[in-house]
């Protein structure tokens, strides 16, 4: 979680039967924003702890979302969203397979 004097940033990492959700939380001063709102903000997946490129969408409700579909032709067994602003890496979040349970 990135915490500054003005903005805060929260990451939650969840997995439907049809998606994975990289939701991503901003605060300034306590008001909520959506992170579309932020200039050279990207986010980077990484499988057991190599990145990858992953085709998702950004939603300011929903956050960042992979289809399921592309993710189930890929062995791995955890993966990581890194939410960064320009090169400052702002929050992450991981989820295991063992964690889904």
């Amino acid at each position: 979680c990135f915490n500054h004097k003005v903005l805060t940033v929260d990451v939650e990492l969840s997995m439907t039967t049809r998606s994975l959700t990289c939701a991503v939380k901003v605060a300034k001063k306590g008001m909520a924003m959506h992170v579309g709102q932020f200039e050279n903000v990207s986010v980077v997946w990484k499988l057991d702890d190599e990145e990858t490129e992953l085709n998702h969408k950004y939603n300011k409700r929903k956050g960042y979302t992979v289809r399921a579909r592309e993710l189930n032709k890929m062995n791995f067994e955890c993966i990581t969203c890194e939410v960064y602003m320009g090169d400052t890496m702002l929050a992450m979040d991981e989820m295991c397979k063992d964690q889904e349970d």
